[in-house]
């Protein structure tokens, strides 16, 4: 087995068990360069695979980038804004990416030209730049653990049996060199060894395919899936759909979708077609709102819409895409859809009941065609479900392993994880640039301490020594490290975030989201002005019913006390009272009061009751004024508005 295979497989190793950094983790520093280097305000999958491809010359599948995308946002670089990922500009400054990247180029030059100059004077060869750098990643294919090693124990690698003044005995001899006069240079040849093992092992460039492929399983679709693909919503929702379809078809899956899944889609596209005709600005149905969109702007009228629909199933064999019908019910294999229907229901939300309807019934016909048996690998299920809602995929995954082992592949998989997954198991190409510049790039990336290095070192050791290494044990630990949450879902992070389509639609989306956001925040503060006030009014009620209740209680007292006050006087000033006949001051200061209670209630038709009334309603006021002071009411304006 090749040394490249084996130092690949020891790096994914030590990354995985010591820090849980999978082959994914060594792109997030790419994309976050990307991010940083961008002019864009938001961040867009295909915008970001352009850039990938630009400054990295990195063709990677947009779920794919999706992925790195939560982790470079996980690790603070972006943040979300009404759901949509911009970049963190203060963060992004602190990256040292290029620095590092061209801190390494610099070392790879002066590398060079040492050894142009080494095989010039010793040899008297004239080497090209290109001839020197040929030779040296000849000579490391064979020999950079060797020299690694060496160069970390102080010792001087031996003398290998190359045809004397061939490019590899040059190498060879340059090598022992560097290591003898343990000079500067010795640590910038260290350098470039150790980035071109980096850059072997994240671009195996063993001429390897994987061994396991997919045995007789069929990938069924759902609606908004087959509607993205088709190209109803645009070339920017069509192109992660396709780079799915061209995985899994050339990974031997077969592509389906049942027949009832083509009639729903075709409903779907119907109701967009009527929205068309009558004209509407607004089309009102969530899902349909990007294809009527896409046809506003491109002119398309009604009757186009209806020509393709009309050759649907036509276009889905275009795309390798079979129609089938679902299977036939049987006794032994079916589940409880009316169970499953209300389980889905409560997790995902649907506009129309149809539509949950139909997901029950593809994922009934899942099972159906599983015969209720438990895959443990993809590759080898008979039949599997891929859909765009995510949502449900994590619903369907809750019910499915409630009776299932949690390593088998749930029935409903969403198309990014499968998207990652296939991507996994498949070798990533080089980047098309200067080998120079792909070690700098991977060096960059990664910075391993020489602490690190140590821990790489030593499992590359171990792995050395077993015989029964192959590609085929790198390319499945980079996959199962991620298949158990992937296919489980449960690694979506912000489901509801996104970057796909173009920064102009990005930008619109956020601007609509924003829109809608005042909309509910002012009903909200409209809301809590109203309860607000609804709880002062309740307030103020209460206090008025208090200063209400205390006033008569008050005034039922006078009341009672001036009542007993007159019959009093009157028993007491009666002739038969001789008693006041000695204290006449008091006789006729007791008469003179009842004279004057008689004159006011005759002459100004002012009883005594009504002046208790008066009174009461006075005391009433005081104390609700009091109340009012004591609940931070302002009562000037509570008066004004309630006694004006």
């Amino acid at each position: 087995m090749s040394n490249r295979t084996i130092i690949s497989l020891g790096i994914l190793k030590v990354n995985w068990d010591n820090f849980k950094k999978d082959y994914i983790e060594n792109f997030v520093p790419l994309v976050a360069e990307c991010i940083k280097n961008s002019e864009d305000d938001v961040v867009s999958l295909p915008s970001l695979q352009t850039q990938m491809r630009d400054q990295f010359g990195l063709d990677i599948p947009q779920h794919v980038l999706e992925a790195i995308l939560k982790r470079v946002n996980k690790r603070k670089y972006t943040y979300l804004d009404h759901l949509a990922y911009r970049p963190n500009k203060k963060r992004l400054a602190s990256l040292n990416f290029r620095e590092v990247r061209d801190k390494v180029l610099r070392i790879h030059e002066e590398v060079i030209a040492y050894l142009i100059e080494f095989v010039h004077d010793k040899y008297s060869l004239n080497w090209t730049a290109d001839d020197a750098e040929t030779a040296l990643l000849s000579f490391l294919e064979d020999n950079e653990l060797l020299v690694v090693n060496t160069t970390k124990k102080g010792t001087t690698i031996p003398e290998i049996k190359y045809p004397i003044k061939s490019p590899k005995y040059l190498i060879g001899s340059f090598v022992r060199v560097l290591q003898n006069s343990h000079s500067e240079l010795l640590n910038y040849f260290d350098t470039v060894v150790k980035g071109n093992m980096l850059a072997n092992a994240i671009f195996l460039t063993d001429i390897y395919e994987p061994q396991r492929k997919f045995r007789k399983t069929a990938v069924y679709f759902d609606t908004p899936f087959l509607i993205n693909a088709l190209c109803f919503t645009g070339e920017t929702r069509q192109a992660p759909c396709i780079e799915l379809l061209n995985l899994l078809y050339e990974t031997g899956a077969g592509l389906k979708c049942f027949r009832h899944t083509l009639e729903e889609t075709i409903g779907a596209l119907d109701a967009v077609c009527g929205q068309l005709s009558r004209g509407r600005e607004q089309f009102t149905y969530g899902p349909g709102i990007a294809t009527y969109e896409y046809f506003l702007s491109k002119g398309l009228k009604c009757s186009d819409f209806e020509i393709l629909i009309g050759r649907i199933e036509r276009d889905l064999n275009a795309l390798r895409i079979e129609v089938v019908e679902k299977p036939e019910y049987s006794e032994e294999f079916i589940i409880d859809e009316n169970e499953l229907l209300e389980f889905i229901k409560q997790h995902v939300k649907y506009r129309r009941e149809r539509a949950a309807e139909k997901d029950v019934d593809s994922i009934s016909a899942i099972y159906r065609l599983r015969k209720w048996r438990e895959y443990r690998l993809i590759e080898e299920c008979n039949a599997v479900f891929v859909t765009s809602n995510r949502r449900l995929v994590k619903a369907i995954g809750e019910y499915f392993y409630k009776n299932a082992n949690s390593s088998s592949v749930s029935p409903c998989l969403s198309d990014y994880s499968l998207t990652n997954l296939l991507w996994l198991k498949r070798p990533t190409s080089a980047p098309d640039l200067p080998k120079k510049r792909i070690i700098a790039d991977c060096f960059a990336a990664t910075q391993p301490s020489e602490d690190l290095w140590t821990k790489y070192l030593k499992e590359i050791d171990q792995l050395e020594k077993d015989k029964g290494i192959s590609p085929d044990d790198y390319y499945y630990l980079r996959y199962s490290i991620e298949a158990k949450s992937a296919l489980m879902d449960i690694t979506l992070g912000d489901v509801d975030a996104f970057a796909q389509g173009t920064v102009k639609e990005i930008l619109e989306v956020i601007k609509d989201r924003a829109r809608a956001d005042l909309v509910e925040k002012l009903k909200a503060s409209e809301d809590k002005v109203k309860s607000l006030e609804s709880e002062k009014q309740q307030t103020i009620r209460n206090i008025r019913i208090e200063s209400e209740i205390r006033a008569k209680r008050i005034i039922k007292l006078l009341r009672y006390m001036v009542l007993f006050f007159l019959i009093l006087v009157t028993i007491l000033t009666a002739p038969w009272f001789n008693i006041w006949i000695s204290l006449p001051l008091v006789y006729w200061g007791l008469w003179i009061i009842l004279a004057v209670i008689a004159i006011i209630t005759t002459q100004y038709g002012t009883s005594i009751e009504s002046l208790l009334r008066k009174l009461e309603i006075s005391l009433s006021k005081r104390y609700e004024r009091k109340l009012l002071l004591l609940a931070s009411i302002n009562p000037d304006n509570n008066f004004k508005k309630d006694y004006e």
